[in-house]
């Protein structure tokens, strides 16, 4: 049965590694609102002082409490980074992403998928564990830690892409890339949703916990993928026979692949490759906008609080 066998364990554990790279990617999204003084946040300050001189009580005043909520909000954080590098510092993973995908892929059908992904994922984990202390130390620094971030978790796609096309057989492909890429969705909703907890509740001020708890548990990830994940069926210790005669037939291991030419020049003159392209873009531009700035757009546009923020935007993404 599928569920019992080393194709399903590969599957849940790239389902897992998918979610916590999207934990990664997202989670600054919701802890920068914890880490920054916003400007609204700043003039709720004088607000929240003149309804504690008038001694109105928050049953009173629909907005004392709201208004208290952003107080203590504004007080936790350390940073008076303006807009602009904010923006910046959201902007530098994705920087960094994009270098990565092309070599990304290269690298994982040279050596193969397991090891590459999982050095990259223990890069990832480090830069999520230093994040605290390199934004305490300079916003340059930190600038440098999301993009290294970035490069990590660029070659993500390439290495699942290369062990689902060892591990696949052609009637389980579908099911089994279904459940990988669904890491991702299931990523943001878990990021939104304990994030604004641990920004209000969570030790070291907060949001330091969201990249210290999120870099534990890729750790975590990392030593469980080098322990039951292999590139190929025939290089793992502990499937059985039968599963792998399974793969090995239903792929065709044996017959010889003729490496072709790349044909560069009729892909670029493509009318339906630019049209995917296209599609992907504006797929993409959307949801990563969402992603990255439906919180902080909520929070000091709409005038949430984190808690209002960080609900309404899982649940966009969710959609």
């Amino acid at each position: 049965p599928f569920f019992c066998s080393q194709r399903f364990v590969l599957v849940f554990m790239a389902f897992l590694g998918n979610l916590f790279v999207y934990t990664l990617r997202v989670n600054l999204s919701v802890a920068i609102m914890c880490m920054v003084r916003s400007d609204e946040a700043q003039s709720n300050l004088t607000l929240l002082a003149n309804v504690t001189a008038a001694n109105i009580s928050s049953s009173s005043c629909g907005e004392s409490a709201g208004d208290r909520a952003r107080l203590v909000s504004n007080e936790r954080a350390e940073f008076d980074w303006d807009k602009r590098t904010r923006s910046e510092l959201l902007a530098m993973y994705f920087y960094g992403y994009i270098f990565s995908q092309i070599p990304g892929g290269w690298m994982a059908s040279r050596y193969g998928g397991k090891q590459l992904w999982n050095v990259c994922m223990l890069i990832s984990a480090i830069c999520a564990i230093v994040t605290p202390i390199s934004a305490r130390t300079h916003v340059y620094l930190a600038y440098a830690v999301r993009f290294i971030l970035g490069l990590a978790a660029g070659v993500t796609f390439p290495c699942v892409h290369a062990l689902l096309g060892q591990w696949a057989p052609p009637f389980e492909r579908s099911k089994m890339a279904s459940v990988t890429f669904a890491g991702p969705l299931v990523g943001n909703i878990v990021t939104f949703s304990i994030s604004g907890v641990l920004c209000e509740y969570g030790f070291d001020n907060g949001w330091g916990s969201i990249f210290y708890l999120a870099g534990i548990f890729n750790l975590l990830w990392v030593v469980a993928w080098h322990l039951l994940v292999a590139d190929t069926p025939a290089k793992h210790p502990c499937i059985s026979a039968k599963e792998r005669l399974y793969i090995q037939t239903s792929i065709g291991k044996g017959v010889a692949k003729k490496v072709r030419r790349v044909p560069w020049l009729k892909m670029f003159t493509s009318g339906p490759l630019w049209a995917v392209i296209a599609g992907h873009l504006c797929n993409n531009y959307v949801n990563y906008t969402l992603l990255t700035s439906l919180p902080t757009f909520m929070k000091e546009s709409l005038n949430f609080d984190i808690k209002q923020s960080v609900q309404n935007g899982g649940q966009g993404t969710a959609n």
